[in-house]
């Protein structure tokens, strides 16, 4: 593959194996997570934060302790997805308590994405608010600014996400470089690619809110409570699902064209 050559891969085609996966492994896709539905005593004790938003005014470290559990649960979930699609080597089964080193490199990579796109968003934000202030920018252009700069940063970094489904398989070849040089004219599709495989879960998110703030009684009732944290939790892992599902193919891919040049230069 020469400089300016790059993998034209079929991102439809990835987005709709990745429900296929999902929707047709629906029960591997719950034992992987139904370990995790633990996490629900840890709701309790800790007052339902992922559905009330913590338990009172000011206690923020309690709803990031429940984000950073919830996280976790996903990136073990998601390394099984990515290890069954790509080398096929783990069976699925009930309630397996597995969060190993790949998991946990898995979600530091992911952290570390996250923040490539956090960091340069902020600065920029900062920057942008200042000349707000001073006047020299109005407050309309501040917020197409901050759109276009949270798209832009975002589909650099979504050139990085082979990183995921390697760390999951072990792949000690792949490194951050070698996703970005393997990417290459091809990070809009992927953030699109991401983006329609994240709509199910916003949604779902979304309807479960509505639904819970229509109800009169849900603050007192912990029935209702731990109902709507499974089903939150649920919302949650089905992402997770999806997700890797998609940076599994999408790997698959880009495996499959890097090993076919390699050969064709041989």
């Amino acid at each position: 593959m020469t400089k300016d050559e790059y993998i034209n891969i079929p991102i439809l085609e990835a987005v709709k194996r990745s429900f296929y996966f999902v929707f047709n492994r629906a029960l591997d896709c719950f034992k992987a997570a139904s370990f995790w539905y633990i996490l629900i005593i840890a709701e309790v004790l800790l007052g339902y934060p992922t559905v009330n938003g913590g338990v009172s005014e000011g206690q923020n470290l309690i709803v990031l302790a429940s984000s950073v559990l919830v996280s976790l649960a996903s990136a073990g979930i998601a390394t099984e997805i990515c290890r069954n699609i790509i080398s096929k080597d783990n069976d699925f089964s009930f309630f397996k308590p597995v969060f190993t080193s790949r998991s946990l490199r898995y979600w530091l990579y992911n952290i570390l994405i996250i923040f490539t796109i956090f960091i340069p968003f902020v600065i920029v934000m900062y920057l942008s608010y200042f000349l707000v202030k001073q006047g020299l920018l109005s407050s309309g252009l501040f917020v197409l600014l901050q759109l276009v700069v949270l798209c832009a940063v975002s589909i650099c970094a979504c050139r990085l996400y082979l990183m995921l489904p390697a760390q999951a398989i072990n792949d000690t070849e792949m490194s951050l470089q070698k996703s970005w040089h393997l990417t290459r004219g091809c990070g809009l599709k992927i953030f699109g690619g991401l983006l329609l495989v994240a709509i199910p879960g916003v949604a779902l998110s979304i309807i479960l809110g509505q639904i819970a703030s229509a109800i009169p009684s849900f603050s007192d009732s912990h029935i209702l409570q731990i109902i709507f944290t499974f089903l939150a939790m649920s919302v949650s892992f089905f992402d997770a699902c999806l997700k890797a599902s998609f940076l599994s193919h999408l790997y698959q891919y880009y495996m499959y064209y890097a090993d076919k040049d390699a050969s064709a230069e041989q």
